[in-house]
């Protein structure tokens, strides 16, 4: 009687949380595109060839897709290092990507986590910033915080966003809700969070201005 044969799974990519798991990352990373074929996407710059046909054309494009998602599904907790070291989220090469974070990834410490509140504390509605885009920087800067343990009090979080807005809308700044027992979600669904929303849907795309 012939012995069954084992089947190997593949484990998942674990989560990228630093240098601290970056060998266990990359080694995770390299068999999944080994075992899908695209390994190439990631180590290589791959250039699709000019005479491709549509049928090679489609595997391509799914073949790159693939390989950046097996990246970009794994690296929340870093995306703030990979900004601040130039990763442009729009950029779809896995190529470019894995580059960087070979490159840039570097352990989490004490010090990094008080550059990354310092960053948050200082941030502010600069001139010529959409709201929307202030939005989502504050809010990507509040969840990383979180993820690093350090959360901030319901309170604090309506402060901040109001102290960053205060030069360009400081009538915010006399909202009664600040005086009830009101929780940051809320605020965020009747003040700023919805107002920047239509504020944004309003401004002249033309121009850029708000």
């Amino acid at each position: 009687m012939a012995e069954p044969t084992a089947v190997l799974a593949l484990q998942p990519i674990p989560i990228l949380k630093g240098e601290i798991n970056l060998k266990q990352w990359k080694r995770a990373v390299r068999q999944h595109a080994t075992y899908f074929g695209i390994l190439e996407h990631i180590e290589t710059n791959l250039v699709l060839p000019e005479d491709a046909t549509h049928i090679q054309k489609v595997t391509f494009t799914r073949s790159r897709v693939h390989a950046h998602m097996l990246l970009t599904s794994t690296i929340a907790p870093v995306e703030a290092q990979l900004e601040a070291a130039g990763w442009d989220d729009e950029d779809d090469s896995p190529h470019t990507l894995g580059s960087l974070i070979v490159k840039n990834i570097h352990k989490v410490s004490e010090n990094s986590v008080t550059q990354l509140f310092r960053q948050f504390m200082n941030l502010k509605l600069e001139q010529g910033m959409l709201l929307r885009d202030f939005n989502a920087k504050f809010h990507r800067l509040l969840n990383r915080l979180a993820e690093l343990d350090l959360v901030m009090p319901e309170k604090a979080k309506i402060l901040m966003i109001l102290e960053a807005v205060k030069t360009r809308y400081p009538e915010w700044h006399r909202s009664p809700l600040l005086d009830l027992p009101f929780s940051f979600n809320s605020f965020c669904g009747v003040h700023p969070e919805r107002t920047l929303d239509r504020r944004c849907q309003t401004q002249n795309p033309a121009s850029g201005q708000e």
